[in-house]
Parts: structure tokens; C-alpha cells; sequence
């Protein structure tokens, strides 16, 4: 079995927000849709009948998607590659091989039983580490990867990295604007992590996986990260 480093690669989130599509009109909402299919039918018939419901049909499916059903489907086989690779080690490291390698629940969780337990829950299907560090060990950096069943099991379990693992797993942290990585992003910086030193930590959503990038040191500069962050990204979303 692999020894990963204590903190190869943890996995936090600044934030994330589910959307409800319900509200106080929604019963009068489908009461006059049901109307209107009603009238539509009544009145065209044949062809036209058809290429209205054809497109009635189209609009729940991009509906569907849009709420988290579709995206691209990674399988545990496929995370290896995705995240940074040895050779893109960033200025000042080299790649720990033997901190590297296939991930379980207990790293990614940090210990935390209430995460472990939720990523379970969703279907959580396996992970990879790619570690990064110094000759001193200052900084550290992680790049990892996990899979579950589907996407929205991912962006569900972004939740739980904000409501659950953050809070517990470090100290005074402070969101940071980010855009363009995946299709959820979230970052932050902290003031103590599992290291017990400062930090910054980039988090996005591509399909069915979540991809981290972290660090931890006192030289370490968050837009370092980003940059490492947004390769990763690139190349999840080929």
C-alpha cells in the first residue's frame, strides 16, 4: 500500500450554493402549463403536434444538464493522467513518488468520519495524489482527483467539502475569486491547515469528478496554485 505524505493532497471548498427550482408559484406554474398543453393539443394535430412535443422534450432535457445530470463521465482508471504530472513539477519542487498514487476515502476526508461517510453515500468510486515538494519540505503541493457516480454526486460533494471538511481541517480561511476552472470553482486561503501552516487551496467540478489543488508553506503564493489549478483544468476538459 502506498504512504502517502500526511498531507499530499486535502480536499476543502470555499462555497458552493444548490438552486431549487421550486418557489410559491409553482402549482399555479404547472396548473397553467397543463392549460396550455391542453389548447396546443386541441388545436394542431399531425406533424405540428409532434415537433411540439419533439421540442417540449428538448427543453426538460437542457433543463436536466443544466441542473447537473450531464458533463463528462471520468472513470478511477483515468485520473493518473489528468492530474499534474511529474514532469510539470512546479518552481522549486520535485515529485514524490512515493507520497503519490491512488487515493481512498480516509485522505481525502482527513479524518473527519461525517465527510468520510457522506462521500460514501455519493457514491464515491476512488481518487488519485500527485505530490509536490522542496528539498525542506516548504512548500507542499497536491494536485488529486476523485470520481464518484455521476455529476450530481459531484457537485453535491463540493457541499460537503465546504460544510464539512473546511470548517474542521483548517483555520481562518478566506475565499477567493476564481473563475474558469470546470464547471464549479472555489477557492481559498487559510491560516493553518493539516500542516499547521498557511495556505491557499483551488477546487473545481468537471462531470463526475473534483479536482483539488493545494499547498501549504510560508513562500507558497496562491496565484502559484491557480496556475497549476488552471492546467489541471485544461486538460479535464479536453
Amino acid at each position: 500500500m502506498t504512504a502517502h505524505h500526511p498531507v499530499a493532497i486535502w480536499t476543502t471548498v470555499a462555497g458552493s450554493r444548490m438552486i431549487s427550482d421550486e418557489d410559491a408559484g409553482q402549482n399555479a406554474g404547472e396548473n397553467a402549463g397543463s392549460g396550455i398543453w391542453k389548447r396546443l393539443t386541441g388545436r394542431v394535430g399531425g406533424i405540428r403536434t409532434e415537433r411540439a412535443r419533439w421540442c417540449l422534450t428538448v427543453i426538460v432535457l437542457e433543463l436536466l444538464v443544466a441542473c447537473g445530470g450531464g458533463g463528462k463521465t471520468f472513470t478511477t482508471d483515468q485520473l493518473e493522467a489528468l492530474v499534474l504530472q511529474p514532469s510539470e513539477a512546479p518552481s522549486g519542487t520535485t515529485y514524490v513518488g512515493q507520497a503519490s498514487g491512488p487515493a481512498d476515502l480516509d485522505l481525502f476526508s482527513q479524518g473527519i468520519q461525517e465527510a468520510r461517510r457522506r462521500f460514501a453515500e455519493l457514491g464515491f468510486e476512488g481518487g488519485y495524489v500527485a505530490v509536490f515538494s522542496s528539498a525542506d519540505g516548504s512548500p507542499t503541493i497536491g494536485s488529486g482527483a476523485l470520481v464518484f457516480e455521476d455529476a450530481s454526486a459531484a457537485l453535491k460533494a463540493v457541499d460537503v467539502q465546504r460544510s464539512v471538511v473546511v470548517p474542521k481541517a483548517t483555520t481562518g480561511s478566506k475565499a477567493l475569486s476564481v473563475s474558469d476552472l470546470g464547471e464549479r470553482a472555489f477557492a481559498f486561503t487559510f491560516a493553518s491547515g493539516p500542516l499547521q501552516e498557511p495556505g491557499a487551496i483551488y477546487f473545481f467540478q468537471v462531470g463526475n469528478a473534483i479536482f483539488v489543488v493545494s499547498g501549504s508553506g510560508v513562500s507558497l503564493r496562491a496565484e502559484d496554485l491557480l496556475t497549476v489549478a488552471r492546467l489541471v483544468a485544461a486538460r479535464a476538459e479536453e
